[in-house]
C-alpha cells in the first residue's frame, strides 16, 4: 500500500487488494461472512486526485523564507480541503457499497460532503490539542457509521477516545523498532473491528389515531 501510494497510479488497485484481504478475515459474531468486491479501475481517478491534493500543499516549500513556506503550506491545505472532503466521500461511498455480507444485506453510505468537510476541519483543529484528536476521531467514526445504510440495520462504533489514544501512543512507540509494525497494525485493526456493532434498528411505533368524536345529537 505504501509503495503503491508513493507511485500514485497503482494506489486504487492496491487499496482494492488490501480490502479484499482485510474483509476476508472479518467475520461477524453470528457467523456471517464478509467480502469486498471492489476493483481498482472503478475508483482509480479519485485516488489520483486525492494523491495530487495531498502533494499540492508541498509546493509552498518552494518559497525561500521559512515563515512564507509555513503560511503557504497552511494556505494551500485550507484551499484544497473542500475538494479533499469531496473526494473522500466518493472513496468512502465506493468502499461501503462494495462490501458484501453473506446474509445478503447490501450496504450504502449516505454521508453528505458538507458534514464530512466540517468533521475534517474539526479534526485538523483538534490535532493542535495533542490529545483531543482521539475523541474527535471517535466522533467522526460514529458519524461514518451512522451514515451506513444496511437495510433496516444500524451500524455503531463503540470505541472510546481514551482507548484510541493509548493504543496509538503504545503502537507508535513500538513501531519505532520497525520489526513490530505488522503486528501493531493487525492489533489496531482487530480492536477497530471489535468495536463495530451491527444491530437491528428499533422499530418506530405507529402514531395512534385520535379517538373518533361522536357527532352532537341532531335537534328535532
Amino acid at each position: 500500500m505504501w509503495l503503491a501510494n508513493a507511485v500514485v497510479i497503482p494506489a486504487a488497485w492496491a487499496a482494492a487488494a488490501f480490502n479484499r484481504w482485510l474483509f476476508s478475515n472479518l467475520k461477524l459474531s453470528d457467523g456471517t461472512r464478509v467480502a469486498f468486491v471492489g476493483r481498482g479501475e472503478e475508483i482509480w481517478g479519485y485516488f489520483v486526485v486525492a494523491a495530487l491534493l495531498g502533494w499540492l500543499p508541498q509546493l509552498g516549500r518552494l518559497a525561500e523564507d521559512q515563515m512564507v513556506q509555513s503560511f503557504a503550506i497552511l494556505g494551500l491545505s485550507v484551499l484544497t480541503l473542500p475538494l479533499t472532503a469531496w473526494v473522500g466521500v466518493k472513496i468512502v461511498t465506493w468502499l461501503v457499497q462494495r462490501i458484501e455480507l453473506g446474509c445478503g444485506t447490501r450496504l450504502d453510505f449516505t454521508g453528505a460532503w458538507g458534514a464530512y468537510l466540517g468533521w475534517m476541519v474539526l479534526y485538523y483543529v483538534s490535532a493542535y490539542t495533542i490529545i483531543g484528536w482521539a475523541w474527535v476521531l471517535v466522533a467522526l467514526l460514529n458519524w461514518f457509521c451512522s451514515n451506513v445504510q444496511a437495510e433496516g440495520n444500524q451500524v455503531r462504533f463503540t470505541g472510546r477516545g481514551a482507548e484510541v489514544l493509548w493504543r496509538v501512543l503504545v503502537g507508535a512507540l513500538a513501531c519505532a523498532f520497525i520489526i513490530p509494525i505488522p503486528w501493531i497494525l493487525a492489533w489496531w485493526y482487530e480492536w477497530f473491528a471489535s468495536c463495530l456493532v451491527i444491530e437491528r434498528a428499533p422499530a418506530v411505533s405507529p402514531i395512534a389515531a385520535p379517538p373518533a368524536v361522536a357527532p352532537p345529537p341532531s335537534t328535532p
